[in-house]
């Protein structure tokens, strides 16, 4: 059994997904969908907590 390091298994994955045509995020809409994520999380953190009260 081997290793493989995580830096070679997202480069695999990303010529796996070149290969079938699909689309590859971009570092930028990487950090957008992650900025996205974070603003839905504290959303809801926030929502959560005004019930609570």
């Amino acid at each position: 059994m081997s290793t493989v390091s995580w830096d070679d298994a997202k480069r695999r994955a990303e010529q796996t997904r070149q290969a079938a045509g699909h689309h590859v995020r971009t570092e930028a809409e990487r950090a957008a969908g992650q900025r996205r994520l974070d603003d839905e999380i504290r959303a809801y953190r926030l929502a959560e907590g005004a019930t609570a009260r």
